[in-house]
């Protein structure tokens, strides 16, 4: 049996299911180390269940987003895994495990979403230093990975424009538990009016904007229909405006939702939009 150290940054729902999924297989051991119990900007008052076996490294934060993982290195060599698995590649904490292992000869994999999201608020805003520090953090990948596997089908393109040819890609798509979904679409009720249902942070990433003129170009047209948000950002009160422009048109706007009440506010609409610009891999 092969003992593998999967090392991640925080639990996220996407990665928590396939990791849940992978402990069934009895064939290897592994270990999620976990660099972070919840990122900064981040909302949930709860993560997903973990149902695998994991570790909690305790972060050190110097600066929201910024941080340290100072027992990273002394737990992964006291678990001694005979193969890495990398998600991510930025923290000080993974550059330093991805030369660790690149000196001790212990083979490892980069496993993560398509690269170049553009976050709205990025750590270092200067666009030239960006590309130079990000070039440098995937080095060790780019030359000491034995092979990369991207979230999907774009993720390995990229990649492979990314690091070049003389490498091993797969694809290795997340997996997710959607039963709580099928559960609740057996009570799904007929809808009077359109209901469109936005699921995300309301931000420029996301195309709250774009969804924005999409609802005013429908009003204008005369169509009455009803309008749902969960999530927060810059674009909040101007869904809440709408409303007051337009008599033909209802939106709720609910704030964050927690994980376990995702669900229901699907059950309660008819018409999903995604028009989202940028996603590594769009969990919505």
């Amino acid at each position: 049996m092969k003992k593998i150290a999967i090392i991640t940054s925080f639990p996220r729902i996407q990665r928590v299911d396939i990791y849940n999924e992978m402990q069934k297989n009895k064939e290897h051991e592994f270990n999620v180390f976990y660099l972070r119990s919840m990122p900064h900007g981040r909302h949930w008052k709860y993560g997903p269940k973990l149902k695998h076996n994991h570790k909690l490294i305790k972060e050190l934060r110097i600066w929201k987003h910024l941080y340290l993982s100072p027992r990273l290195l002394r737990e992964f060599v006291d678990y001694n895994p005979d193969m890495m698995i990398m998600t991510q590649y930025a923290s000080p904490g993974m550059q330093l495990l991805m030369y660790y292992c690149s000196i001790k000869k212990i083979p490892w994999i980069f496993w993560a979403e398509a690269p170049h999201v553009r976050y709205e608020t990025p750590f270092v805003k200067n666009e030239k230093l960006r590309t130079i520090l990000r070039k440098i953090a995937m080095i060790p990948i780019k030359y000491f990975s034995k092979e990369v596997w991207g979230v999907g089908d774009r993720a390995v393109e990229e990649y492979k424009i990314e690091f070049g040819l003389n490498k091993i890609y797969k694809n290795l798509p997340y997996y997710s538990d959607l039963r709580p979904f099928f559960k609740i679409a057996e009570n799904r009720k007929e809808m009077p009016m359109p209901c469109f249902l936005f699921s995300g942070s309301l931000s420029y990433r996301k195309g709250a904007d774009l969804f924005l003129s999409a609802i005013k170009l429908l009003a204008n047209e005369g169509l009455i229909f009803s309008v749902v948000t969960m999530g927060i950002g810059r674009y909040y009160k101007d869904f809440k405006l709408i409303e007051h422009e337009y008599d033909n048109v209802k939106i709720d706007n609910l704030g964050f939702i927690q994980l376990n009440n995702v669900p229901e506010v699907y059950q309660n609409s008819n018409i999903l939009v995604f028009p989202s610009r940028h996603d590594g891999w769009g969990m919505t």
